[in-house]
């Protein structure tokens, strides 16, 4: 009987902590963009190579700390020539940088989504599988889908 209440009373001081699974914090970025001055910002002409990090240095811990953060991609991943309005394409350096920073989920199902035809939609769809990220979708060439 002592055995019991000892354990009772050891118990009792160690409180079991259980994870609060009742609460899922989501977190809405707005548009990423990928002007003409912000892919001239990355690149590192000593390298040869573009480089996003810094642009996220700040917001990075808010985008982590959220359970989901999702945001929109208003760019696409379609390989050079890289340019900004009105025909966005990104270095897919942008798309490790997003995955770094915090982002679960990017929504492609925009006015941009096919900037660089039907091409550089795919192109952008598996730089973002490769980059870890799932991807919310919808053009006239890919029904709408989750993955």
């Amino acid at each position: 009987m002592k055995k019991i209440i000892t354990v009772l009373l050891l118990l009792i001081q160690y409180p079991i902590v259980a994870q609060d699974t009742t609460r899922l914090s989501l977190l809405f970025g707005g548009d990423i963009m990928g002007h003409d001055s912000q892919i001239a910002s990355a690149y590192d002409a000593s390298t040869k190579t573009y480089d996003y990090t810094s642009c996220f240095q700040f917001a990075k811990s808010y985008l982590e700390a959220a359970d989901l953060t999702i945001g929109n991609l208003e760019l696409t991943f379609a390989g050079p020539p890289y340019k900004g309005y009105p025909q966005f394409s990104s270095p897919d350096a942008l798309g490790i940088a997003l995955k770094e920073a915090g982002f679960d989920v990017l929504v492609t199902a925009n006015n941009h989504c096919v900037d660089r035809g039907k091409k550089g939609l795919e192109r952008t769809i598996e730089i973002l599988k490769l980059s870890n990220i799932s991807i919310v979708r919808s053009s006239p060439f890919f029904p709408r889908s989750t993955q």
